[in-house]
């Protein structure tokens, strides 16, 4: 993690009324990290402020976003957010369609690349893991939506080779 990053975590993680915010972390599936190597890397150092973020970032909520299905990704964002008063509603339901799944579509759309396909697995990898906070939620929309046919697809293409 970069100082900027590290810093933002540890300002997040301060308490104002005794409560930490809940960090969310975002997964492009065009290009993403291991997720869960980065929040280790946090404390390679095995300092006090290492050890605070990787406390931060033991159960992170964590969204997939694709640029090519951008209401969906908004969507999938708006169900992890949290407000105490009030919850945003989408106005236009056409526009904001629930079925639409970024990790799904990007495989099925323009995943034609080797790279492309190895960004993509770690971005369902991140969003999938049982270390997130919503990795439940993200497996059963990954199966509804036919995530396990588009991989199997995708893997046979790799046989070929």
């Amino acid at each position: 993690l970069n100082a900027e990053v590290r810093k933002d975590i540890l300002l997040a993680g301060a308490a104002e009324n005794g409560e930490a915010a809940r960090l969310l972390c975002i997964s492009d599936v065009m290009s993403t990290p291991e997720m869960l190597t980065e929040i280790v890397k946090a404390n390679a150092d095995e300092t006090e402020e290492g050890t605070q973020i990787l406390q931060l970032m033991a159960r992170p909520a964590v969204c997939e976003f694709w640029e090519g299905c951008q209401s969906a990704s908004a969507k999938n964002l708006l169900d992890l957010l949290f407000f105490p008063d009030w919850r945003p509603v989408a106005k236009k339901a056409s526009l904001i369609r629930a079925r639409d799944n970024p990790s799904v579509l990007y495989l099925f759309q323009a995943c034609d690349e080797d790279e492309q396909a190895v960004n993509a697995f770690q971005a369902i990898a991140n969003c999938t893991s049982p270390s997130t906070l919503n990795g439940d939620d993200v497996r059963h929309r990954f199966l509804r939506d036919g995530g396990p046919e588009w991989l199997v697809e995708r893997l046979r293409s790799f046989q070929s080779v």
